[in-house]
């Protein structure tokens, strides 16, 4: 029987968290306290340009949504055709998944926990492609809608502004990807 390499949440804590009993002025006179045992994983680059990376990363996260807005925003029939809201309408579930991984990774600091690691690297190794995607079909979508409809010049910019959500989406994913990560265990 082969073993099961994934563990949840649970497991892992259970596995990496020693539980202590310390002197408290209780009824009991004691308090748990649970003391992290597990390796530690490092972003390993230097403070500095750890905190230059996290900053790119809001950036491209925050310029990809403004996009994905001004074009979903905008009053244009393109926007009305069903497969261009039926992908855009699923690409939100893909961003706000990426905008937890972000924000989550923006406060992680240097040396985190095995189970804070996993949280994040699943979140920024899923969620930003999963949103490119959903947004090249949506480009795809609107792009065929205009050549079908004949549509007017400036409704040619909605997709660009698609695509370019989508590609600012990878810059997201392959900006974490380069971070060197180790691990002490």
């Amino acid at each position: 029987m082969s073993e099961r390499t994934f563990q949840t949440t649970k497991e892992l804590f259970d596995t990496y968290y020693k539980a202590e009993k310390v002197p408290y002025h209780n009824r009991r006179g004691y308090r748990m306290r649970y003391i992290y045992t597990g390796p530690w994983y490092y972003y390993g680059q230097g403070d500095n340009i750890l905190r230059t990376t996290k900053i790119r990363m809001a950036a491209f996260f925050v310029s990809s949504v403004l996009c994905y807005l001004a074009a979903a925003l905008r009053h244009a029939y393109v926007n009305y055709d069903r497969y261009v809201s039926l992908f855009g309408t699923l690409a939100l579930a893909a961003v706000v998944f990426e905008l937890v991984g972000v924000v989550q990774f923006l406060f992680i600091r240097e040396k985190t926990t095995i189970i804070n690691y996993r949280d994040v690297d699943m979140k920024l190794r899923i969620a930003p492609l999963m949103y490119a995607a959903l947004m090249l079909l949506t480009f795809l979508m609107a792009l065929r809608y205009l050549l079908i409809s004949d549509g007017a010049g400036s409704a040619y910019v909605i997709p660009v502004m698609y695509f370019l959500s989508g590609v600012l989406a990878v810059a997201v994913y392959l900006t974490y990807r380069w971070i060197p990560v180790t691990h002490d265990g």
